[in-house]
């Protein structure tokens, strides 16, 4: 197998420089593996306040929950969090945080925040990446870059969710930008690239083809082994549509799902973020059977 994949290594457009008293840099290099049936950390590497706060057992040994902890617990004009995880040959993880990621208020200089995560997977491997929402404050200047790299025999369940400016504290998104970029990789080829780029003085926000006047936007996406063949696709793609149409409701949440070159991918808008979590969380625990053969079990953080 390779070297594991250092988020630091990859290429990011947003990517932006800073005066040395301006930048702070955080850094996580994690590696999970299987030994003994068991899913083990392998490497660990961090720098700056970003942790792997602990490996939870509620599924057995062989399925962890890992926790990554930031404790400053959002970004601040001029911060740089790399994030890369590795899943081994034949292990599997699910991979969350405690709380929101926040992306605050940029300064008079318009410094950027940037966080750039690096996901890999092994052939076997099985990797659920479920961090919960990122809120990003008005004025900020959020730059955020998701790269996944999937063996064509693994597994890769993945979702992102935004939630722009702080509607509970009457503090919309009028001002500031938010940049991401999405890379989706399987084996050698690229099979899905994304650019968003989001201006709270744009139409973008306001406008019917944009975010149609939502705060709250996400997306998820599975990547199915190679032996999941097209027409199985198909059927995971109309159970989930239906185990979802309850949601239905274009006045508070608009979804949709397809596939996209043998992805099943799942976008929606929403008027809040609880109702997007819920949302999101449907459609994981309807599919995770069909990809990794077990029931859902939500982690324990999410109640808390």
């Amino acid at each position: 197998m390779n070297a594991p994949l250092s988020a630091a290594t990859e290429q990011d457009p947003h990517r932006r420089r800073f005066s040395p008293l301006r930048e702070w840099k955080a850094l996580l290099d994690l590696v999970l593996g299987q030994s003994r049936d068991r899913t083990v950390v392998r490497q660990l590497r961090h720098q700056g306040p970003l942790r792997l706060q602990r490996l939870f057992w509620p599924e057995g040994p062989d399925w962890p929950h890992a926790y990554l902890l930031h404790p400053p617990g959002g970004l601040a004009p001029g911060d740089h969090l790399d994030i890369a995880v590795t899943v081994e040959a034949n292990a599997g993880a699910l991979l969350t945080t405690p709380s929101a990621n926040r992306i605050y208020r940029s300064d008079a200089q318009g410094h950027a925040q940037t966080q750039c995560t690096v996901l890999k997977t092994a052939p076997g491997a099985t990797l659920e990446w479920l961090p919960q929402e990122t809120i990003v404050f008005d004025a900020a200047r959020s730059r955020q870059t998701l790269s996944l790299h999937c063996d064509k025999d693994s597994t890769a369940f993945v979702w992102d969710m935004q939630i722009l400016g702080r509607s509970g504290s009457n503090a919309p998104f009028i001002r500031g930008e938010s940049r991401q970029n999405l890379r989706v990789f399987s084996g050698d080829s690229l099979c899905l690239s994304e650019r968003v780029r989001i201006t709270g003085e744009g139409q973008l926000p306001r406008a019917k083809w944009g975010l149609n006047g939502k705060s709250c936007y996400g997306s998820w996406l599975l990547h199915p082994e190679q032996a999941v063949s097209e027409s199985t696709r198909k059927q995971w793609l109309a159970s989930v549509r239906e185990a979802l149409g309850s949601y239905t409701d274009g006045a508070t949440l608009q979804w949709s799902a397809t596939e996209v070159d043998g992805l099943l991918v799942g976008r929606a808008l929403c008027t809040d973020s609880e109702t997007l979590k819920q949302f999101m969380e449907a459609a994981w625990q309807h599919l995770r059977p069909l990809y990794a053969q077990r029931e859902a079990c939500p982690p324990r953080i999410w109640a808390t």
